[in-house]
């Protein structure tokens, strides 16, 4: 294996951590900024019904009923805010880090100098897709310069035969001109 196909590996290795990486920044940042929001919801609440509650003469049997609603309900929503954040970051990863990686793949592929590479529609008329789209015309257009280049080449090598063919002739007939002489 040479050395562009193992960077290349090491690098989709990378990207496939980094989709990783993403969804759980998603969901660990969002779940500390949802337990944070909860637990002042819940504290904000708890001192609320306390003063109520006490306000009203109410007992500290109804105290603790209402304490514990609070928590349970806190509870709930943090794992409903918990459930969006993985719906979300799958989202963010069907969308966009899914997409990025299969750009990079390719990009890597063709600095490598595979120019079969063929860039699936990525994305639709977002950054993504906008970016899929010029990286495969890109490509295409490095495809084109390729096959001039070689086209070029074999003129070249026709052009090179025969002026040395003709400079054999030339050296063949200078050869009999001085013997006959």
């Amino acid at each position: 294996m040479d050395i562009a196909h193992k960077h290349a590996h090491a690098d989709a290795l990378a990207l496939g951590r980094s989709v990783r990486s993403v969804q759980r920044r998603i969901v660990a940042g969002g779940g500390t900024l949802a337990l944070a929001a909860v637990a002042t919801l819940a504290l904000v609440t708890d001192r609320w019904m306390r003063g109520v509650l006490v306000g009203a003469g109410q007992s500290l049997d109804r105290m603790r009923d209402a304490d514990t609603s609070i928590l349970l309900g806190a509870a709930v929503l943090l794992g409903v805010v918990e459930l969006a954040l993985i719906y979300l970051s799958r989202y963010v990863s069907r969308r966009v880090t899914e997409p990025a990686s299969i750009l990079a793949e390719a990009a890597e592929r063709v600095a490598g100098g595979d120019l079969a590479v063929d860039i699936a529609m990525v994305g639709e008329d977002d950054e993504l897709g906008r970016l899929g789209r010029a990286a495969g015309g890109m490509i295409a257009e490095l495809r084109r310069l390729v096959r001039i280049l070689r086209e070029s080449a074999q003129q070249t090598a026709a052009m090179s035969a025969e002026i040395t063919a003709g400079t054999e002739q030339m050296s063949t007939a200078s050869n009999e001109m001085a013997r006959t002489s």
